[in-house]
């Protein structure tokens, strides 16, 4: 496992970590398959007439990678790899990208019907 790996699985871990504060709203799970992929948190919400479903998608910026490109990485693989394909309402992308101490996100609003 690489440093950056590292650091990126460990950034996960602390992102999952302030999701459980939302576990009475959402059921919460980390690496479990959705559509065709893993996504890094994926919240189901309890009241989807009410509140949408949020899968976050956690990179690290590769070296020499620019922060927008990534962003749109992460954006991009939830849809390419249909992480929502089993949730009907709204859902609430999120890419989240850091490099060091720097940390950006992007997000999208989908309707499934």
């Amino acid at each position: 496992m690489s440093f950056r790996h590292s650091i990126e699985e460990a950034f996960h871990h602390f992102i999952l970590g302030l999701s459980i504060a939302t576990s009475d709203v959402y059921e919460i799970t980390s690496e479990r398959e959705a559509g065709d992929g893993l996504p890094d948190v994926y919240m189901k919400s309890k009241s989807p007439l009410t509140r949408p479903h949020v899968i976050i998608e956690v990179k690290t910026l590769k070296e020499g990678e620019r922060m927008e490109t990534a962003l749109h990485k992460a954006l991009r693989q939830m849809e390419d790899k249909r992480y929502n394909s089993a949730l009907v309402g709204e859902i609430l992308h999120i890419g989240l990208v850091h490099d060091g101490k720097k940390c950006r996100v992007v997000s999208k609003r989908k309707i499934n019907k």
